[in-house]
């Protein structure tokens, strides 16, 4: 019996690895950067059963909580970087903090404890044993860094095998890094076997991420964040499993009516929907075995106190300018997240860019002069928005440009093409630069 254990865990830790492949092209716009580990081909029994849930809600999605997407661009580190994502999320859970981990330290870590220090893969458990180890450290202080095999790198033309050199898979961090390592005495982990209904269980009670290992068919990834893993696609891999692979992500939710499960990935914000997507009950439950993780904070943790992340992200600003004889009238929609606390000032103007042939402008928008070199335009209210207490929203403002009398000759000129510059502003204190988040310019017409 203790054979047959060791052999199934064996399978397990193979499917977890996230190691270095060259992927074939994907239906994602994350093709050509994504790295997986090698296709291992599992089935088991459903252990779907939607009647037992009871009066479990019918959806449940925290997605919101975790910290932010990331990219481990073209890499085989999806488990560091499912790792370190359930770390971020037990620490901002159990904390209250916002912190950014080094996934790079966590490679170094796990490698010089002696796991898979001879690929550039690794298994979730692994990772999180070397945090609680040899602890963890922030992203500022020892940053991601590029593939030692791609051009320019020490690595370069060294084949990836059994006989490559540690070296080529670590990243050394510096010596003043290593002074600020956070002990993880405080991480606690567990994991739960894959069940269907368990897995749903567990994220509607807990509201706390699970990491999960997943086949890959690249037919099954498209660029909305909709994964998912068919039998017709199973044997595609069986019969040329170098065209599939594994990946890890973490479980951020469920919806039973849609019957998918949420999750965080790790290919940047420009995949999925800014970087989560959905998995369909049925690949979880037909195509994944093994075992899935959790982390938690139990106990005192010595976070440095400038850890915190500030996250605050402009997600769209939209502008609809008016154009009469006298003045420009704009509707301004600004949607922003994690704003509580900022000061944020949204202004426009009227500028034009000089015509230097017909379809080219010149790169520089800038207010036109009269003949006494006073502005043509005269500039609108900026609107102050203070965020105290309020964390994310769409709001919307009006705004008016009066224009002096003059300005409609510029409209009707051939050398100049007006549009209007609207600007998002945040002031972090009174005694510092104000930084610009976010610039649209509006064409505007007579």
């Amino acid at each position: 019996m203790k054979t047959f254990s060791f052999l199934i865990i064996a399978m397990v830790f193979t499917l977890q690895s996230c190691g270095q492949k060259q992927a074939a092209p994907v239906a994602s716009s994350a093709k050509n950067k994504i790295v997986l580990g090698a296709f291992n081909d599992m089935t088991t029994l459903s252990s779907y059963n939607e009647e037992a849930l009871g009066d479990f809600p019918r959806m449940v999605d925290f997605s919101q909580k975790m910290t932010s997407v990331k990219n481990q661009g073209h890499r085989g580190t999806c488990t560091f970087f499912a790792a370190t994502a359930l770390l971020e999320a037990a620490i901002k859970i159990d904390k209250g903090i916002d912190v950014n981990l080094s996934e790079e330290y966590s490679i170094y870590s796990t490698k010089y404890q002696g796991h898979y220090d001879d690929v550039e893969a690794s298994h979730i458990s692994v990772n999180l044993q070397a945090a609680k180890r040899g602890g963890i450290l922030l992203e500022k202080d020892f940053s991601y860094r590029p593939n030692w095999f791609e051009k320019g790198n020490p690595c370069e033309g060294i084949q990836d095998n059994e006989d490559t050199p540690m070296h080529c898979f670590v990243h050394t961090p510096p010596k003043a890094a290593l002074n600020k390592v956070i002990p993880g005495d405080s991480i606690k982990t567990g994991f739960i076997r894959k069940n269907t209904n368990e897995i749903i269980k567990y994220l509607a009670t807990n509201e706390r991420p699970l990491s999960i290992s997943l086949p890959v068919n690249y037919s099954g990834w498209s660029d909305d964040g909709s994964v998912t893993y068919t039998e017709e696609m199973r044997q595609a891999c069986l019969q040329l499993p170098a065209s599939c692979g594994a990946h890890s992500v973490i479980l951020t939710g469920y919806n039973l009516d849609e019957k998918v499960f949420y999750f965080k990935n790790s290919w940047g914000n420009d995949w999925g929907i800014a970087g989560f997507g959905k998995l369909s009950f049925d690949m979880v439950d037909r195509y994944v075995d093994g075992y899935l993780y959790y982390a938690k904070i139990d106990g005192d943790m010595a976070i440095p106190s400038d850890a915190q992340v500030d996250n605050l992200n402009v997600v769209s600003l939209a502008v609809k300018p008016a154009l009469t004889e006298s003045d420009i009238d704009l509707d301004i929609n600004l949607a922003i997240t994690e704003a509580n606390g900022h000061y944020i000032e949204v202004h426009s103007f009227l500028g034009f860019n000089i015509v230097l042939s017909e379809g080219v402008l010149a790169p520089q928008f800038f207010p036109i002069y009269d003949s006494q070199y006073q502005y043509i335009y005269a500039m609108g209210n900026s609107s102050t928005l203070d965020f105290s207490g309020h964390q994310d929203g769409t709001i919307s403002m009006p705004e008016n440009i009066l224009l002096a009398p003059n300005v409609h000759e510029a409209f009707s000129s051939t050398l100049y093409r007006p549009a209007l510059t609207t600007k998002v502003v945040l002031y972090t204190d009174t005694s510092l630069a104000p930084i610009e988040l976010l610039e649209v310019t509006t064409p505007l017409s007579k």
